[in-house]
């Protein structure tokens, strides 16, 4: 994956496209391109349901691409990023940024990835 497109979305809380992005937003734009899935907008809210993930499953391991839920403090689950190519892509309120997984992977709470298709409609 060339994370250089990525990388140029500037940091806009609660944004949701290439003129400006959050975490969410951000990790939405990447995993569209990347893996075919449209995550939902979320539409004014701040926080996902658990619906709102149907299209992911859970997975022990890393793969290209995936979600990452990394903690965000003492309060847990805070913060979305993806993995790709042993790199994790993420924006925070400085900007995007890219880290290896080594560096990150003590954070990660949580890795999912797409379903697949007909895994998908078993469960829309």
């Amino acid at each position: 994956m060339n994370a250089a497109p990525y990388l140029q979305i500037p940091y806009r809380k609660g944004g949701r496209g290439w003129d400006g992005a959050d975490c969410y937003g951000f990790a939405r734009i990447v995993m569209e391109r990347e893996a075919g899935i449209s995550m939902p907008p979320l539409d004014g809210r701040t926080e996902p349901k658990p619906d709102d993930f149907l299209l992911y499953e859970s997975i022990p391991e890393p793969e290209d691409p995936c979600l990452v839920l990394l903690q965000g403090g003492p309060f847990g689950v805070a913060h979305v990023a993806v993995y790709a190519d042993g790199m994790i892509l993420h924006m925070s309120g400085m900007g995007p940024c890219c880290h290896s997984w080594k560096r990150i992977r003590r954070y990660a709470k949580g890795l999912y990835r797409a379903r697949q298709a007909a895994d998908t409609e078993n469960h829309l």
